[in-house]
């Protein structure tokens, strides 16, 4: 199954898509997730919404359709969406503004009249002064958020007693780095992160000693 979008959508604008699926390698079969295991796919619209599917729905007949998303956000994004990414675990989903503010989303299944459904809620956020996000990703196991712009930055979702919040870790990731990333990664075993500048240029990061 291919999924393809154009700019538009719904009459919004469609500004980025991600998803949680695994690198396809090898046939065709590998195309298909384990049913078993929650695979989503996100898109981030100019009307500040943000909308996630279940590729395993789609995938299977479930009755889930393009326009029948599993977890629909209406305010995702504080003012225009720059980019938006889901942890590897597909409990969280995080999008960053073009004020460079970030949010955390989590993804929830609860029973409804005897159905699973999805939820959605606000995680946490930080304004432009601490997240100074445009491009983002999570770590592997989804407890910190990459950001980058013209420097990388890592912040952490800490548990407080009134829920969660994101607080910057120390120190800069990137030396004299003054191109604007358009693309940012993190490796899947968490050792490494790549950002992608304006320029052409891929910088090599290794997150252990930072």
């Amino acid at each position: 199954m291919k999924v393809q979008f154009t700019n538009t959508f719904d009459g919004t604008e469609c500004f980025s898509v991600c998803s949680n699926l695994p690198p396809i390698v090898g046939s065709a079969a590998s195309e298909q997730p384990n049913a078993s295991e929650r695979a989503l796919f996100s898109a981030g619209f100019s009307d500040g919404s943000l909308r996630v599917w279940d590729f395993n729905q789609l995938v299977h007949g479930d009755g889930a359709t393009l326009d029948r998303p599993r977890f629909t956000i209406e305010d995702a994004f504080s003012i225009g969406p720059v980019d938006v990414k889901l942890s590897p675990d597909g409990t969280r989903v995080a999008t960053s503004s073009v004020d460079n503010s970030l949010r955390v989303f989590s993804l929830q299944e609860e029973s409804k009249d005897g159905e699973s459904v999805g939820s959605a809620a606000l995680l946490c956020e930080a304004p432009a002064e601490v997240a100074e996000a445009w491009k983002i990703d999570f770590s592997a196991d989804g407890s910190q958020v990459l950001t980058g712009q013209l420097a990388l930055s890592t912040l952490s979702i800490t548990p407080e007693a009134s829920g969660y919040s994101l607080r910057k870790d120390d120190g800069d990731l990137a030396f004299n780095q003054q191109k604007m990333m358009h693309s940012l990664a993190y490796s899947r075993n968490g050792e490494l992160a790549a950002a992608g500048n304006i320029d052409g240029v891929v910088h090599l990061y290794d997150m252990q000693t930072r």
